[in-house]
């Protein structure tokens, strides 16, 4: 079971500034593509400017089995 953190911000605000060893996702591309970029053995661990994607992305994912943690 892999930790993973992942940056659901823009590419240009991933570059500025990011937590090391994260991931850039975009919220959208994720929301689209989750069932082929995640799997549901890993445990995540959402970043984003405010926390609302975050807290959206995480309740989404949990609510259909996956591991998910928000990151403040």
């Amino acid at each position: 079971m892999k930790r993973i953190i992942i940056d659901l911000r823009d590419r240009k605000d991933y570059l500025n500034h990011h937590i090391t060893n994260s991931i850039n996702i975009p919220y959208d591309k994720l929301l689209y593509n989750y069932n082929v970029l995640l799997n549901k053995e890993d445990n995540y661990y959402f970043y984003c400017t405010n926390g609302v994607q975050s807290k959206k992305m995480a309740t989404f994912l949990k609510a259909i089995g996956y591991n998910t943690h928000i990151m403040s």
